[in-house]
């Protein structure tokens, strides 16, 4: 799966599927002497213990640059910082960072449906 806005989209679709409220921003980087990027983010939430972003920056080159901001996970949080790839299952969504060129290996993060208590209680 080729990595794009159109993959966060139906990303952010199937996890309002499962029951994730979805706020979606727009806007522009921009600083006193340059407009930068624009960007298209997703608040994603799933009661009170359950709050991410998902970002796509448009930059000027055409290119496209993917962030997850995990604000909150029950008891975790995490800054803002650029994904390498994503995929979403049935029963789970794996974010993969960017990877770090010295080591070649970068963090993940999987979210499993079954042990968020609020999606498991509905299915």
């Amino acid at each position: 799966m080729d990595m794009s806005h159109t993959y966060v989209r139906r990303t952010v679709e199937a996890l309002g599927e499962r029951g994730f409220s979805i706020e979606e921003n727009e806007k522009r980087y921009e600083s006193d002497e340059v407009e930068g990027p624009r960007s298209t983010s997703f608040e994603l939430r799933l009661g009170d213990a359950i709050h991410w972003t998902l970002e796509t920056v448009f930059l000027d080159d055409g290119e496209e640059r993917y962030f997850l901001e995990v604000h909150r996970y029950y008891g975790m949080r995490g800054y803002s910082y650029p994904l390498d790839s994503w995929k979403f299952f049935p029963d789970r969504v794996e974010f993969k960072y960017e990877v770090n060129p010295e080591s070649s290996m970068g963090p993940s993060l999987i979210f499993c449906f079954d042990d968020i208590p609020e999606l498991a209680q509905a299915s």
